[in-house]
Formats: structure tokens, sequence, C-alpha cells
């Protein structure tokens, strides 16, 4: 029941993860289970526990102080949300070669964009540039030559997308896809090249998909 309830936790709060874990648990099955064996001892379930604890603490992190990831903490309230199509990056994965879209996606209650002071590597006190984004986890598709591709959603407040839009040198733009792309790298391990380009659509894929977030409002 701990394992199922963990589990379930971890599905409502970020789908990847979710996934992740059901294929290192089975992972771990396989290894504890003894040739021919119709039964399974205590300790695998243990361990078992134990994985699922490590992993959520592991992945469950903000980046540095320009980027914010939603973390995946079950007891913070949370709740779905379907957000509007914005613009679409087009890039390559440099892990497997594979085509790789990113939608960034508006909602209101995605935190607006603020200064915010951090720490640098010398420990002094610095403000920068902070832009929550929302980070869901990927998926595969085709695209228009019926090649398999991956597409990741990011969900930004209604501001950035505006200011990104209204910005006529792109300079603003390019800050806010540059951010996407290093939400991925950190996020889920996914090195995309920085060299993107901008088709002209609003979102890949059929129906724009929802996104669990933290309810940061209660």
């Amino acid at each position: 029941d701990e394992i199922v309830a963990k589990l379930d936790a971890l599905r409502k709060a970020d789908e990847g993860l979710y996934l992740e874990a059901i294929k290192e648990l089975q992972a771990s099955l396989n290894e504890s289970r003894p040739s021919g064996a119709k039964e399974q001892t205590g300790e695998p379930l243990q361990n078992i526990t134990e994985l699922l604890e490590k992993l959520h603490e592991s992945k469950s992190e903000n980046t540095d102080g320009n980027v914010q990831i939603s973390k995946s903490k079950p007891e913070v309230p949370g709740k779905t949300i379907t957000p509007t199509a914005g613009f679409t990056i087009k890039s390559i994965s440099s892990n497997d070669g594979m085509k790789v879209f990113i939608n960034i996606c508006e909602h209101e209650d995605i935190e607006v964009p603020g200064v915010k002071k951090r720490l640098n590597e010398e420990g002094e006190e610095i403000e920068g540039m902070n832009v929550p984004m929302s980070v869901g986890a990927p998926r595969e598709d085709m695209d228009k030559s019926s090649q398999k591709c991956r597409v990741y959603d990011i969900i930004v407040n209604p501001t950035v997308l505006r200011e990104s839009l209204a910005d006529k040198t792109g300079q603003y733009r390019d800050f806010v896809c540059q951010l996407g792309i290093q939400c991925l790298e950190h996020k889920y391990k996914d090195v995309v090249d920085k060299r993107y380009k901008l088709p002209k659509m609003k979102y890949m894929g059929e129906t724009i998909h929802s996104q669990y977030i933290q309810d940061r409002k209660k």
C-alpha cells in the first residue's frame, strides 16, 4: 500500500518521473526474483521503497537562479492546468539524434517573471532574472515526414509570451528558448542543440496536453 501511494503521488506530480520509477522498479524486481521462484520475500519490497525515496529526492530540485522547474512534492497542493499554445522550437537531441519539438505555452497559474537574488559560484549575492517554467514529460510523435520525433511542452506565464512576441529584435524570445532548452537538459538529461529553428506553427501535436503543477496560491 505504501509503494502504491508513493507511485500515485509521483504520477500526479510528474508523469516523466513516474514512468522512470516504474522502469526502475521492474528492473529491481527482476534482479531480486530468484530463477523459478514463486513467491517474493519482504526484502525486495523494502528495496523498492528505498529506491522510490531516493529517486524522488534526486529529481525534486530546482535549477539555478534563472529558471525554476516545478518540484515533485506530493505534500504540496497541486492542480491540473491546460495551457494555451504559443510558439514551437525545433531542434535535434545530441543524445540520440532524434528531432525535438518544444512547445512554449502559456497559463496564468504559472508565476510572473521577476528579479531574484541568488549566490554565485564564489558565494556572492547577485541578482538575476527568474522565469518560472513548468516542464512536461517527453512524448513521442510523428513529424510531417512521418518520422518519429520527441515533443516537450513548457508552460510560462502569459507575460513571457507577450514580451517575446512583442520584441522585434528577437533577443527576448531567444532568451526564453535557451532557458527552455536548459530546462530539458537539467530535468530529463536531454541535451538539445541550441541552434534551433522556429517553424511556423503554434503547437506540435493534435491536442494540447495538460500538466499537473504545484498550486502555490494555497
